[in-house]
C-alpha cells in the first residue's frame, strides 16, 4: 500500500463487502486474526479484488500470531444489519392467536428474510415487508372477526332476553 489514505473493503467467504478500511485498520485487523493472507481485498473506488496477502508489509515475519477473536465486520455503506426476530415473532403470535393461514404464511416470509439477510439484503427487506402486511392484515381480519362474534353474542344474549 504506497497511499497511506488508501481505503480498502474486505470481501468475507459469503461474498458480503465490509468497510471501506484505511491501513491502519486493516493491520489490526490482520493481527487480531480478522484477516488472512488468502482474505480478498477491493479498492474503496476500484473493481479488482486481490488477496491480502499481497499487500506489501501485511504479512511477513514479524505479523505477530493471531489472536483468537471473532470477527467484527462492517457492512458496505454502513448498513444495519435486518431485525427479522420482532416478523418472526408477530408472525407466530398471528398464527396462534387472529388467523392461522395468513400467520403461517407471514411466518415462512419472516423465515426466508431471515436466510437471505446476508446474502441477499434487497430480497430480504422485501420478504420482510411482505411477512409484515401479511401480519398486519391477519391482526385486523381477526380483530374484526372477534369483535363480529361479540357484536352477534351480545345481540343474541340481548334478543334471547325477551
Amino acid at each position: 500500500m504506497q497511499d497511506s489514505s488508501m481505503r480498502y473493503y474486505v470481501i468475507v467467504a459469503d461474498g458480503n463487502r465490509y468497510g471501506p478500511a484505511d491501513e491502519a485498520q486493516l493491520r489490526a485487523w490482520v493481527n487480531q486474526g480478522r484477516i488472512f493472507e488468502n482474505t480478498l481485498l477491493q479498492e474503496e473506488n476500484g473493481t479488482a479484488k486481490f488477496p491480502a496477502g499481497t499487500v506489501l508489509g501485511f504479512f511477513d515475519a514479524s505479523t505477530p500470531p493471531p489472536q483468537s477473536v471473532a470477527p467484527t465486520y462492517y457492512r458496505a455503506n454502513n448498513e444495519p444489519p435486518l431485525e427479522t426476530t420482532p416478523t418472526i415473532i408477530k408472525a407466530v403470535l398471528v398464527m396462534c392467536f387472529c388467523c392461522q393461514p395468513l400467520g403461517i404464511v407471514a411466518l415462512v416470509f419472516s423465515i426466508l428474510a431471515a436466510t437471505a439477510a446476508s446474502s441477499n439484503r434487497t430480497q430480504a427487506a422485501n420478504n420482510l415487508k411482505t411477512a409484515d402486511t401479511i401480519a398486519n392484515w391477519a391482526i385486523g381480519i381477526g380483530l374484526t372477526i372477534g369483535f363480529l362474534y361479540a357484536l352477534f353474542v351480545g345481540l343474541a344474549v340481548i334478543g334471547g332476553g325477551r
